[in-house]
């Protein structure tokens, strides 16, 4: 057995372009599914940090990942409602209504997402059937997934919890899957899920065509009651074993802003910026030997707030 290598690192912080298209479904193939993402779906106030006034627009939208957190909190012991975030509370007549988790579930064989969905519930409340998977395309038999990309191998909730990041190794690039139009169409409304393709490049603007291995995002974010912006935001940390890298991506353009480098002789882990290199796998590029970082995780200490990432190396 080859052995491995774990390395540890904690963030303070690391500062911070796409094609959008519309993509096809396909049937849905539950086969040998790699990884899964969540996003907060339902009925939000629009107040932009203000204090919630009755005349604040109310719409159906990708939400921060805190709102179902807040309401999967424990119910009154006398069953009254349901908790809500701050400025989500019914006021007169303006009512929210309801949000509700969606589990994007990625599928690496077919490059499809599959989307299912369950009540914002104590886990307590929980009995084993309350997840059901849509259709993402209901005119065509069968349940149906999103295309995303070719060979995808991971797929993380951006930072304010309006797309779904997809690292792509069949193709060396990300797909961003706007959280909005897949939930609208597993719903059966008439949308097209969208999907944006995105190179990855470094602080010079050189697209980095290697082969993703594994990604996660920094914690989520955001503000409860601002509408999605038009692209993903935060960094996602991507491992890339042919460059013996992991790299720290603002999603928001595809550019490296930092990472962290392992030495190709001493195997040492360094904290680089963002003008790093990486063989162009995609384009028949011979692999350097040296430490490959493929397994990531990352966490946040709630007491804290000290970040910490672990790298896992398969030699």
């Amino acid at each position: 057995m080859k052995p491995t290598r774990l390395a540890l690192f904690a963030f303070v912080g690391l500062a911070a372009c796409s094609d959008t298209t519309t993509n096809p479904v396909n049937q849905l193939n539950l086969d040998r599914p790699v990884d899964v993402a969540f996003a907060c779906y339902g009925g939000l106030r629009i107040t932009n940090g203000n204090p919630p006034t009755e005349q604040d627009p109310i719409d159906a939208m990708a939400q921060p990942l805190e709102s179902c957190t807040f309401r999967s909190g424990r119910r009154p012991p006398n069953g009254g409602a349901a908790p809500k975030p701050p400025g989500q509370e019914d006021i007169g007549n303006s009512k929210p209504g309801s949000s509700a988790w969606y589990a994007f579930i990625l599928q690496s064989a077919p490059g499809t997402v599959a989307v299912a969905t369950f009540e914002t519930l104590p886990a307590t409340s929980f009995s084993g059937d309350e997840v059901r998977v849509l259709d993402a395309d209901p005119l065509t038999p069968g349940k149906n997934g999103i295309t995303v990309g070719e060979d995808p191998v991971a797929i993380a909730t951006d930072k304010v919890g309006c797309y779904e990041v997809i690292a792509n190794a069949g193709t060396c690039d990300l797909s961003a899957l706007e959280v909005n139009s897949a939930v609208a169409a597993a719903l059966g409304q008439d949308v097209e899920p969208i999907v944006n393709r995105m190179d990855v490049k470094n602080a010079a603007g050189e697209v980095i065509r290697a082969r993703p291995a594994a990604m996660v995002f920094e914690p989520p974010g955001g503000t409860i009651g601002v509408a999605c912006p038009a692209q993903p935001t935060g960094i996602a940390y991507i491992a890339y074993p042919s460059c013996h890298l992991v790299a720290a991506v603002d999603v928001s353009t595809g550019t490296i802003v930092s990472g962290i480098q392992f030495d190709a002789v001493t195997g040492v882990p360094m904290v680089v910026s963002g003008n790093v290199s990486c063989p162009s796998e995609c384009n028949g590029a011979v692999i350097t030997p040296g430490v490959r970082p493929v397994a990531l995780d990352l966490d946040k200490d709630p007491r804290t707030g000290r970040v910490v990432l672990a790298i896992g190396a398969d030699n």
